[in-house]
């Protein structure tokens, strides 16, 4: 009940309040669901990481719902304080089934594609974001990696290949796609991809 009063407000958020200017209404309309799903996790006593993950992430929402570079870096930091917490996270909970070699070099070979054609695409207009930018998508493959060489379930998996793909397109909607019928379609695809993510993975870690 919880989760689908979460995955309302993430609904009303995406379609009515997000292209709409930043406000304390929007903020805290894009900042619920999330941090919602934090609670579910603290009260099903899901492990420690994944509660701090899903309250960094709700942080991101908050900070990233205000205008201005301020806002921006702390944002930046609450998504990467929350990478890095999935990246432990993933790590410390293997599931009893281990991929085999051969899938784990193919997922570092194709993560690394990855980021290196987001790199390719998004340097020239990153300006002084360059350090930042390469951390960040740095720890986006970990994260990636980090799920993969743990043996979770398809489940899991699908939900970072979400969170992966919503964060690749935010950066392409903040930094490349400057016109503004694409950078509106790109908002709703971040926004519905990111929350589903979020949503899936900790589904995966409370039916485990």
């Amino acid at each position: 009940m919880i989760l689908l009063i979460a995955s309302i407000i993430a609904l009303i958020y995406g379609i009515f309040a997000l292209p709409r200017k930043p406000g304390l209404f929007r903020s805290l309309l894009k900042t619920l669901p999330v941090l919602i799903l934090a609670f579910v996790a603290f009260i099903e006593e899901g492990p420690a990481l994944l509660i701090a993950a899903l309250a960094l992430s709700a942080a991101g929402d908050a900070f990233l719902s205000r205008n201005g570079n301020t806002a921006f870096l702390a944002g930046l930091v609450s998504f990467l304080s929350a990478h890095l917490a999935y990246v432990a996270l993933f790590l410390t909970y293997p599931s009893p089934s281990q991929p085999a070699m051969i899938i784990i070099i193919a997922v570092w070979a194709i993560t690394a594609l990855i980021i290196l054609a987001a790199l390719a695409s998004l340097w020239r207009h990153l300006a002084e974001m360059k350090i930042p930018v390469i951390i960040y998508t740095l720890v986006i493959g970990a994260m990636n990696i980090a799920a993969w060489a743990s043996g979770q379930e398809i489940l899991l998996l699908a939900g970072v290949a979400l969170f992966v793909f919503s964060d690749l397109v935010l950066a392409h909607e903040m930094f490349v796609w400057k016109n503004p019928s694409v950078k509106k379609i790109a908002s709703r695809a971040v926004w519905f991809s990111y929350f589903p993510a979020q949503l899936i993975i900790l589904v995966s870690f409370l039916q485990s």
